[in-house]
């Protein structure tokens, strides 16, 4: 798969899946003519990153050699090599980034110069980025209230005592069969006074007859 096999007739045979639930299937070309104009001509770049064709555009027989640069996403990690025939550099050591000189692998956290850095993705088709945050620690404080002194004792139990003293009774009403009961019985005594001194006349009175 990916290589080409050349007969002895000249014609090249490839293996080609046309889609990924698909079996591959060989493909066989016939022996590659090099078209009148470019016969004469050597191909200009020998190079995996170079793709050159021969093409006739007028269809005249005027053919000439047309080459693009075949076009590689930057590597994704900073110890990228070049391979022989290969056009793309490769990472032997696989994704990673480098902040402070040091070498991060994707996806893994390391604390570096009290700082906890990753290596990221910001965007899938550039190379991975090192990201550096400061580390979030938390502290516990330890609050000790303050001990009470014998004055702010003294303060509390005399607005206390004061709190109790300025309470007021207030006196229940009282009601008009109350006060009339207290009438009667003030008239009565005042009637039972007055009486007391008649009786004591005629006493006087009859034991004076008797002498």
């Amino acid at each position: 798969m990916g290589q080409e096999y050349v007969r002895s007739d000249g014609s090249v045979c490839f293996c080609q899946q046309n889609e990924p639930w698909q079996q591959a299937d060989v493909i066989c070309m016939p022996p590659f003519k090099t078209p009148a104009g470019c016969e004469s001509q050597e191909k200009p770049w020998d190079s995996p990153c170079v793709t050159c064709d021969c093409v006739d555009w007028s269809g005249a027989g005027n053919a000439d050699w047309v080459c693009w640069m075949t076009d590689c996403f930057p590597a994704p990690c900073v110890d990228k090599v070049s391979v022989p025939n290969e056009c793309c550099e490769t990472c032997p050591n696989g994704p990673n980034c480098e902040t402070f000189g040091e070498i991060i692998p994707l996806g893994v956290n390391k604390t570096i110069n009290g700082l906890e850095c990753h290596c990221e993705y910001t965007f899938i088709l550039e190379a991975p980025i090192a990201v550096c945050n400061p580390i979030l620690t938390t502290t516990l404080e330890t609050i000790t209230p303050s001990p009470i002194s014998s004055t702010t004792q003294e303060r509390t139990t005399l607005r206390l005592i004061s709190t109790t003293t300025s309470e007021k009774i207030t006196p229940s009403p009282i009601s008009s069969t109350t006060k009339e009961r207290t009438t009667l019985k003030q008239s009565s005594t005042t009637t039972s006074e007055k009486t007391t001194p008649n009786k004591n006349r005629k006493r006087i009175s009859a034991n004076s007859n008797e002498s």
